[in-house]
């Protein structure tokens, strides 16, 4: 199992965003590291094992960061991620699941009014099928107007996500810290 070591005050003490930081950090090293070693015909199946072996407060903290850590950069990065991780509907679900997880409903509310919004414009629902640029949404005035709406929303709304995840985490901290004493 991959949790981080951290001493009881520490982990009372690291502000929401901090905390989420430090226990999703040791399963990005470990995913890039194990990645570096795939094939790209063993990729797909390393993906499912790796989110696998991962406990479940783990899995939704993995794919929330994914998806954040890009999407939160700009109305285009929230643009070309959400359409891409659309085309892959078993990765679109579990970043849904993942705020439903938390309980963040207005995040959960926000991600249908993107797939809704990817959907009416008959956005790719698989990868073999994605030929989607980041440059595309400079194309679409409507899609423009209503992603910087998802966008600001998104950023208005992450503050709050962020808080949810460190509050689930200090209430099963076994799925992430082993506390030493």
């Amino acid at each position: 199992m991959l949790i981080v070591k951290m001493t009881r005050k520490e982990f009372d003490t690291l502000a929401h965003e901090e905390l989420c930081k430090v226990c999703f950090e040791p399963l990005i090293i470990a995913y890039k590291n194990s990645m570096a070693e795939q094939t790209l015909q063993s990729m797909s199946a390393f993906k499912e094992q790796f989110y696998e072996q991962l406990t479940t407060g783990q899995q939704a903290l993995f794919v929330f960061h994914m998806f954040y850590d890009h999407a939160r950069k700009s109305v285009v990065e929230l643009y070309w991620w959400s359409s891409y991780f659309y085309a892959q509907p078993k990765n679109w679900s579990s970043i849904k699941a993942s705020v439903h997880h938390f309980q963040d409903i207005d995040m959960f509310k926000l991600l249908e009014e993107i797939e809704s919004v990817l959907l009416q414009h008959q956005y790719p629902s698989s990868l073999e099928d994605y030929h989607i640029t980041r440059e595309d949404l400079a194309n679409n005035k409507e899609l423009i107007t209503k992603f910087n709406r998802f966008h600001l929303q998104f950023i208005e709304n992450t503050s709050k996500t962020i808080k949810l995840i460190s509050k689930g985490i200090r209430g099963c901290p076994t799925e992430f810290v082993f506390i030493e004493e």
